[in-house]
């Protein structure tokens, strides 16, 4: 009931909270319930000694959902449809005083398939964004796709079977039921003006839960049969139709001749450019979107092997195949039938969408030309040269307390400026400025750039983080607070990659990346100084270092700090997730802690002797196992916070390292780091003059 699911939304999807995944450690802002084959009811298999066709026809003529078997589950699911309904219509939750706006014509029911389909389309495009901007290496970073979870859920909760489409697609013959989403009294747009990735979504809603990927390709085919003559549509009214030996294509073409012809004659449709190149490589062009989308349900839902390659253009033909789809001798993916009369089929598709565009010419003529096409969010224009921003932005004048700033942020989503720090006589309005900002642009994050460091920051509802700058001078170098006065330049390969985090939401992994930067501080960073003083041996008496007060409570010896912060903190994995590369990355950390760090102190030294001092040779062979960017692959680990601090001290010994070869390699890229830099004993405000030299 209402008021049952509302106290399940508010338990479950709490509208401030975010949670982590146990494994993984990314966080998201709802719960899934997950479900199997082994939580439902009624599920059907397949008859064997039918086609393809046939099965899933007897499917929709005789159609079955599967329920689950506890209450309990129903209560979970009907709580997280209709949590996310209402965190995507941006209300906390569904309640009759907040209702979400319904057409008049539209039942609840009605409604909540489309946003069933439309949420599901909207997962598609962002997977799509993903596969279109990012490269090899941003994949990684990504948190796994949940589409299938999601497609599941939805088809749970899906409440129509749409037969009546069904019959439109196919032209089998299907009764429509009382759970038909169609309403046979309410008149629909021509089949062959509808969306195909959304009446695909709907078929796949109302075919079994556990249809085979054959049979998927099947219904990928039906669907894709009003794609094609959507694209010989827009050729007839967009093109000049030369006559051209077309073979097979010949007979579809002058049946949509027929009937679109006398619809469009006017001068601006009859001033038509001709077709560069083959018709079939026009019609598979225009089919590319509808391919992607289909190709990645596919992947998604079977996991069969993906050729689209993220950051890497992929071909419809390369799609069409991965389909299955029906291809002719000059691989043109083209119609494939199912019923008896398929010109029967085709000519009630073509008089339907000729009657509409008599009564609606002009509407017709803009869907005709104008295909609709997505294009993905952008950040604003950033100039060239920073000097030119910094100049624009690096003032702003409060509307309240008329106080100029300089503490500036801008958003690099909509170009509003913002304070980093407010004056008191304000902060109440800039507060609630920025709070309002958040909610337009901080889904998931704002991308803010600060004007004074040149970085960019990362803004979430209760916390930020740094990022890189996209700014670097001639020699590819940062150039943070802007102490060197060098120019600095845009870099569009850095901006890319900006772009890609924030159109797959991954902020988390690199705000987790800042709060290891703390982390390396707070273990590594002592001094001797420190641990002499009569105040610090009241923490610890034997005058031991290092000591870390967190939590209420005292924790020491590096390696145990290092473990505690890795597993209670919310930052990434400095012992790696793989089992073997978390054995390497402790494995090296003993070597440097239990046989180098010893041996670089002098108490130690004047009882084995100097020599022993030299013994890198183990870490070095460790590392020929493990290393790739840093010691244990290309994740910093424990063994880095390890290296670094003892190359110091290798250093002040005067040890010759230049004859190993990945040692001063790994060292050289950790220093490159923020963290290490900042962390460095001559970075403290204790270290002697001549030692900061």
């Amino acid at each position: 009931n209402q008021e049952a699911s509302e106290v399940s939304i508010n338990n479950l999807l709490p509208s401030n909270t975010n949670f982590r995944c146990p494994l993984c450690r990314q966080t998201a802002n709802a719960l899934i319930p997950l479900f199997d084959a082994n939580d439902y009811l009624n599920i059907q298999d397949n008859k064997q000694n039918l086609s393809l066709i046939e099965r899933l026809h007897q499917a929709m003529m005789n159609p079955s959902r599967p329920k689950l078997k506890r209450s309990s589950d129903d209560s979970c699911l009907l709580a997280f449809l209709s949590g996310l309904a209402a965190k995507c219509a941006l209300t906390e939750q569904l309640s009759p005083n907040i209702p979400i706006l319904i057409p008049n014509h539209q039942s609840m029911k009605q409604r909540a398939a489309e946003f069933d389909c439309g949420t599901l389309r909207a997962q598609l495009v962002h997977e799509q964004l993903f596969y279109e901007s990012a490269n090899r290496i941003d994949q990684k970073n990504v948190r796994k796709s949940f589409y299938k979870i999601l497609h599941e859920l939805h088809h749970l909760g899906y409440p129509f079977y749409h037969q009546h489409l069904w019959q439109e697609l196919t032209g089998l013959q299907c009764p429509s039921t009382m759970t038909d989403v169609f309403d046979p009294h309410q008149p629909l747009a021509p089949i062959l003006l509808r969306d195909s990735i959304t009446m695909l979504l709907q078929i796949l809603m109302s075919a079994p839960i556990n249809i085979t990927s054959d049979e998927f390709d099947t219904i990928v085919q039906i669907v894709f049969n009003i794609e094609f003559f959507k694209n010989l549509i827009t050729i007839v009214v967009e093109r000049s139709q030369e006559k051209r030996d077309l073979k097979d294509l010949n007979s579809y073409l002058d049946l949509t001749k027929k009937y679109i012809n006398d619809i469009f004659i006017d001068d601006q449709i009859l001033n038509r450019n001709p077709i560069d190149g083959p018709i079939e490589t026009y019609l598979m062009n225009n089919s590319l979107e509808f391919l992607k989308i289909t190709a990645l349900i596919k992947y998604r839902l079977y996991s069969k092997e993906m050729p689209w390659i993220t950051g890497e253009q992929t071909s419809s033909l390369v799609l069409a195949k991965f389909l299955n789809l029906k291809l002719n001798l000059n691989g043109l993916a083209i119609p494939q039938w199912f019923c008896n009369e398929p010109g029967a089929l085709v000519t009630h598709w073509l008089q339907e969408f000729q009657s509409a565009a008599q009564h609606h010419c002009s509407a017709m003529k803009i869907l005709c030309l104008r295909r609709p096409h997505f294009h993905s969010p952008v950040f604003i224009d950033l100039p060239s040269k920073y000097d030119d921003i910094f100049h624009m932005h690096n003032e702003y004048r409060c509307e309240s307390c008329k106080k100029t700033s300089s503490n500036t942020l801008l958003c690099l989503i909509c170009g509003e400026l913002h304070l980093k720090r407010w004056h008191s006589l304000c902060c109440a309005y800039q507060r609630q400025r920025y709070n309002q900002h958040l909610s337009k642009c901080g889904h998931p994050a704002a991308v803010m750039l600060d004007i004074q460091t040149t970085l960019i920051t990362i803004c979430l509802a209760d916390t930020y983080a740094y990022w890189h700058s996209l700014y670097l001078d001639q020699h590819g170098e940062e150039d943070p607070k802007l102490k060197r006065g060098k120019t600095l330049y845009l870099n569009t390969n850095r901006l890319g990659v900006l772009r890609t985090l924030w159109l797959t939401a991954t902020f988390d992994y690199q705000i987790q990346n800042c709060q290891y930067y703390i982390r390396i501080i707070a273990v590594h960073v002592h001094t001797e100084f420190e641990s002499s003083t009569d105040e610090y041996k009241k923490i610890n008496p034997k005058g031991e270092i290092p000591v870390l007060l967190i939590d209420g409570k005292r924790l020491t010896q590096s390696l145990p700090i290092i473990e505690y912060l890795d597993e209670t903190y919310k930052m990434p994995r400095l012992l790696p997730d793989n089992p073997y590369q978390r054995y390497q990355a402790r494995m090296i950390s003993e070597i440097i802690a239990s046989g180098i760090q010893p041996m670089q102190n002098i108490s130690v030294l004047k009882r084995v002797g100097e020599d022993k001092k030299v013994e890198w040779a183990p870490v070095e062979k460790a590392l020929e196992e493990s290393a790739e960017q840093f010691c244990v692959g290309n994740q910093l680990s424990i063994a880095d916070c390890c290296l670094i601090p003892q190359l110091y001290h290798a250093r002040r010994w005067k040890i010759d390292l230049t004859k190993y070869l990945l040692i001063p390699s790994i060292e050289e890229r950790l220093n490159s780091i923020d963290a290490f830099k900042v962390a460095h004993p001559n970075q403290q405000p204790d270290c002697p003059e001549k030692e900061k030299a």
